[in-house]
């Protein structure tokens, strides 16, 4: 449906302003090399290491443009950004930001921490981004906050898809 909308108002935009339509593949293939899926799998493991929660997103941005999850609970709400920034070689610089406040309980106030994280990474590598820390003891009421994120371009996507 994306791919639709983008190839209606990029051919809008080539057939009033140019009118050629080898015009309009060059800017089709032109988005598509610089589209890129941020997928994301998020998990939550007990103190027992037991994964109690999980859940799988992708989005689609491009580079320089991040891409926003948000995740709530009873007494949490974890805020997460990722954002590629893709060099000429293939590499991307991958920044995860993430912003957690807790409600806990018997405490009057909310308490709140962020963190920003930079690595460079290939595209399709996996890497593994932790909003709350992780914890150095596992306690039984203890919780991990597993965010693993990968970064794909769109083109390899779109042709593995069969045609409709």
């Amino acid at each position: 449906m994306m791919k639709k909308i983008l190839a209606i108002v990029l051919f809008a935009i080539v057939s009033a302003s140019h009118g050629a339509s080898d015009d309009l593949n060059d800017l089709l293939h032109m988005l598509q090399d610089n589209v890129f899926s941020v997928n994301v799998i998020g998990r939550i493991y007990d103190g027992g290491q037991v994964n109690s929660w999980e859940m799988d997103v992708a989005k689609y941005t491009i580079s320089g443009r991040s891409v926003s999850l948000r995740l709530e609970g009873k007494d949490l709400i974890v805020i997460a950004d990722i954002t590629p920034y893709v060099d000429n070689e293939g590499g991307v610089l991958l920044v995860a930001q993430g912003q957690v406040w807790v409600d806990e309980p018997g405490e009057e106030l909310v308490k709140y921490s962020s963190t920003m994280k930079s690595l460079p990474i290939n595209l399709g590598d996996k890497v593994y981004f932790y909003p709350l820390g992780i914890a150095q003891n596992y306690e039984s009421e203890m919780f991990i906050l597993e965010l693993e994120i990968q970064i794909l371009p769109y083109k390899n996507i779109a042709q593995s898809q069969p045609k409709q």
